[in-house]
């Protein structure tokens, strides 16, 4: 998926900048967010998936680790049709009914891959990132991050 590799570039991108961000900063050991992991999980039959014990459920979808962001993405659906059971958010299709070209329609309802991974990232940053020290709460904007920031350069 396309989307995916939008996604990987975005997250070195980002990480790249917040290394530059920290050069100017003398005896700065800079705590880098890892690179954003993205893994597709393709459910054609929730029926069967729910039928299968939870341990494997939980690996499939990773249900065990709070870090994960887990995300439908369905181009035959309008609205909520029961993924929230599966994900924390959707991209769907915004509605139906458009006649054209297979790549116009899509740009036109944003469902391309570039408009996908926008709205996954978007959610990414949202939510907050969720910090390697003991007792840090998640960034969830520039004042938390820079409540924050002196520890992390370490200032303290």
């Amino acid at each position: 998926m396309k989307a995916n590799e939008i996604l990987l570039k975005w997250s070195q991108t980002f990480n790249e900048r917040l290394k530059d961000g920290f050069s100017g900063f003398p005896h700065v050991n800079t705590p880098v967010p890892a690179l954003l992991k993205v893994r597709i999980v393709s459910m054609p039959c929730w029926e069967l998936f729910d039928e299968q014990d939870q341990e494997y459920q939980d690996t499939v979808l990773c249900s065990n680790y709070r870090q994960v962001l887990r995300i439908y993405v369905e181009k035959a659906a309008t609205k909520n049709t029961g993924h929230d059971k599966y994900a924390h958010m959707s991209v769907l299709m915004p509605s139906y009914g458009l006649s054209g070209k297979a790549a116009d329609v899509e740009k036109k309802l944003e469902f391309t891959p570039e408009y996908v991974a926008a709205k996954v990232w978007a959610s990414w940053m949202d939510r907050g990132r969720i910090l390697p020290m003991a007792g840090d709460t998640a960034d969830v904007g520039f004042s938390t991050w820079v409540s924050h920031l002196g520890r992390r350069a370490g200032a303290h």
